[in-house]
């Protein structure tokens, strides 16, 4: 089996990710090799015949985005970000993985063989416990976005009715704020904001018909997910100093932020400059949901990773369903951040057992091999439904 994997971007992120999952597959000895684009037409022909792939793994891009891809080479998707489009965007491939498992209730599986949740992995050859001192009570590593420029805010979105003055951006980012005050999301999906944002956007007259993806995309998902959500996590880390230390690496957008320019250390390059990172903090902060990158790689350094509650974390993905709270993680909201954080910086001993547990458990079933051994399963029970004729799919 020779499988080719392709993400979107040459980013560092990706650059790394991609370098994790190729290292899984050529444990098990299988031929792996990897792109940082997408390639399309006569480009993908001409990678196809000179790899000569059995199977295709992208992450963001299903089969129906690349007709021309051949027949006989089997796709799969890994749906990781949808970059503001719904989920049932993605057809036809035969594979279909899900980032979050409760993103598969929005999506019909129709032109699939199989849908499945499939999680992150972790590099064990990067990501590993080693005596390390202390520098800091509290981390967090991740994106933020910058604060919204002029230009962005200004952006405008078509009238239904003619003649009518278009929508302005931050009217309408507003007011999807506001409406999310008394409102139970619990459970929602990405698709779900997506129906909501486009719900306001009718309301005050504006045309959904004619939204730009970009800024379907940040009225969605940015406004709300990506924003919000983080921003109450690290406004109560930022509540506990100076009592407590604080440092927060990521995109520069962290540093834009006048409330967390203080404690903004930089960008990190390389997956042993994040393990340095987790390892010298004493708690990692993570604003959820579900398994992810940043958790496993700093439960697997041996630290204790503070998880914040997600109505998600009791379904079949949640951290509390495959791990155990209290045993290798710390739940907590940020009503409660500081009361947690007190208690456990007290009893050393504890967040010594805590994160010792968390790495064992990590190891044990959470690998980029355990992941590459797990898609070279469904691979081969596609490739056996196939054999068996049309009609016949996994879920």
């Amino acid at each position: 089996m020779k499988i080719a994997i392709l993400f979107s971007r040459d980013t560092i992120p990706n650059r790394c990710f991609l370098e994790s999952i190729l290292r899984g597959f050529q444990e098990l000895g299988i031929e792996a090799s990897g792109w940082l684009s997408h390639p399309c037409g006569e480009e993908l022909l001409r990678l196809c015949e000179e790899f000569q792939p059995d199977v295709l793994f992208e992450m963001n891009r299903s089969r129906s985005e690349i007709p021309e891809l051949p027949k006989q080479i089997l796709h799969i998707c890994w749906i990781v970000d949808t970059d503001g489009r719904k989920l049932t965007r993605f057809r036809d491939s035969e594979i279909l993985y899900f980032f979050q498992w409760h993103w598969m209730r929005d999506h019909d599986g129709i032109g699939s063989l199989l849908c499945k949740w499939l999680p992150p992995g972790y590099d064990p050859n990067s990501y590993f416990p080693r005596e390390t001192t202390c520098s800091y009570d509290l981390s967090f590593v991740g994106h933020y976005s910058h604060p919204w420029t002029e230009r962005e805010l200004n952006r405008t979105i078509p009238a239904t009715e003619p003649g009518r003055p278009p929508l302005v951006f931050k009217d309408v980012a507003k007011r999807l704020i506001e409406s999310f005050n008394g409102l139970n999301h619990d459970g929602w999906t990405l698709d779900d904001y997506i129906t909501h944002s486009l719900r306001i956007v009718t309301e005050l007259g504006g045309d959904p018909a004619k939204l730009d993806l970009t800024i379907q995309y940040d009225l969605s998902n940015r406004v709300y997910v990506r924003m919000e959500r983080r921003r109450y996590m690290l406004d109560a880390a930022v509540a506990l100093t100076p009592r407590r230390s604080l440092r927060l690496y990521g995109s520069s957008g962290l540093g834009a932020h006048q409330a967390y320019a203080p404690f903004y250390r930089g960008f990190l390059e390389t997956p042993s400059a994040m393990a340095e990172t987790y390892r010298s903090s004493r708690i990692n902060l993570h604003e959820g949901v579900g398994l992810h990158f940043r958790g496993l790689d700093a439960m697997a350094c041996g630290r204790v990773l503070f998880f914040m509650y997600s109505p998600y974390d009791k379904g079949p993905s949640g951290i509390d369903v495959i791990f155990r709270e209290g045993e290798h993680f710390v739940m907590f909201d940020p009503t409660n951040l500081e009361e947690k954080v007190n208690w456990l910086l007290e009893r050393p001993h504890r967040m010594q057992e805590i994160g010792q547990a968390a790495a064992d458990a990590v190891l044990q079933e959470h690998t980029w091999r355990h992941r590459a051994e797990q898609i070279v399963a469904d691979v081969l029970q596609v490739r056996e439904l196939q054999s068996r004729g049309a009609g016949q799919k996994l879920f």
